[in-house]
C-alpha cells in the first residue's frame, strides 16, 4: 500500500513539474575519484529508484558535477539548481 501511495505521488508531482532538458549520467570513471576540484558549478544530482523519496524532486544541490557523481545514490545530474517543489 505504501508503494502505490508512493507512486501515485510521485507521477503527480512529475506530471506537474518538467523534467530536465540536459541529462549528464555518473559513469564508473566519475565515481572513482579520490577528489573533485574545488570549482562552484551548481548542479541538480538526481537519485536513482533505489532511493524512496516522497516529494519531488528526487535529488539534491551539489556544488558540481563530480561531488554529484561521488554519491552512489545518484544516478545522473543536470545543470544548476534542482527545481523547487
Amino acid at each position: 500500500m505504501k508503494r502505490v501511495l508512493f507512486l501515485l505521488v510521485f507521477l503527480l508531482a512529475c506530471s506537474q513539474t518538467a523534467s530536465p532538458a540536459v541529462k549528464q549520467g555518473c559513469t564508473a570513471e566519475s565515481r572513482q575519484v579520490d577528489v573533485c576540484p574545488a570549482s562552484y558549478e551548481k548542479v541538480c544530482g538526481w537519485y536513482s529508484e533505489a532511493v524512496q523519496c516522497f516529494a519531488f524532486p528526487c535529488a539534491e544541490d551539489f556544488s558540481n558535477s563530480c561531488e554529484a557523481c561521488k554519491n552512489l545514490n545518484v544516478n545522473w545530474w543536470s545543470p544548476g539548481e534542482c527545481p523547487a517543489q
